[in-house]
């Protein structure tokens, strides 16, 4: 499914947001860009340019806020 290009803007918006205050500045863009086994072995920033995709991966912030990896 193609996402409009100004929905995938502020998608991925919505999802450097809540990286950077779940991880911090630091951390968030090194962790954007590296695949992630909760996540098919795929970047959070592939799979934030659908909507679905940043569900699964606002999904895995919030359960790394939470210390829970599995």
């Amino acid at each position: 499914m193609v996402t409009p290009s100004n929905d995938v803007n502020e998608i991925l918006a919505k999802v450097r947001a809540r990286a950077t205050d779940v991880l911090g500045e630091e951390n968030f863009e090194y962790w954007l860009k590296t695949p992630k086994r909760a996540l098919a072995n795929k970047t959070p920033l592939e799979l934030a340019k659908t909507k679905e995709g940043s569900e699964q991966v606002l999904n895995l912030l919030g359960r790394i806020e939470h210390g829970v990896f599995s």
